[in-house]
């Protein structure tokens, strides 16, 4: 098991968080101002419903993440955790719109999540990471962790999204 030193945390980016933030209270003041002025109206209920969509919002960007650690990539999203061993990963892969990907020794992807940040710079951290880990990872092929290229053929765009 790895320690916190032994970890590389990415996190969402700090826009992405603010503009969460900023449409949460743009929303609850409208319900506020909605009930002032109409009182519990059709148009008060759906901007409430849209601050508590905006509220989720808000949770999902401050708590996921990306850990890279000595052992394995782990997962963090308001939906749970996702532990995958690193012997487990077979390469990484990016293309434009669909974000950062990971090819499991299963032949499955694995779609990171989109942390507001740049997807070409997330593989190249990603694959950098994989190197200095020194393992091969199973099956070799793929987008292995030394190719130049973000993308490979037969990516994720082939899998399910």
């Amino acid at each position: 098991m790895s320690t916190a030193a032994d970890s590389h945390v990415i996190g969402t980016a700090p826009w992405l968080v603010a503009a969460a933030a900023i449409a949460e209270a743009i929303f609850t003041a409208g319900a506020v101002v909605f009930f002032l002025l109409q009182g519990l109206s059709a148009w008060f209920f759906a901007v409430v419903a849209l601050a508590l969509t905006a509220s989720l919002a808000v949770a999902e960007t401050v708590i996921s993440r990306i850990v890279l650690s000595r052992d394995a990539l782990e997962i963090r999203s308001l939906r749970g955790r996702r532990r995958i061993p690193v012997e487990d990963i077979r390469g990484v892969t990016w293309e434009g719109g669909s974000g950062v990907a990971v090819q499991l020794a299963t032949g499955a992807w694995v779609k990171l999540p989109e942390l507001g940040r740049d997807s070409q710079g997330l593989a190249s951290t990603m694959r950098a990471w994989l190197r200095t880990t020194g393992t091969q990872g199973a099956g070799g092929g793929g987008a292995s962790r030394g190719e130049p290229s973000g993308r490979t053929k037969g990516g994720p765009s082939t899998g399910p999204r």
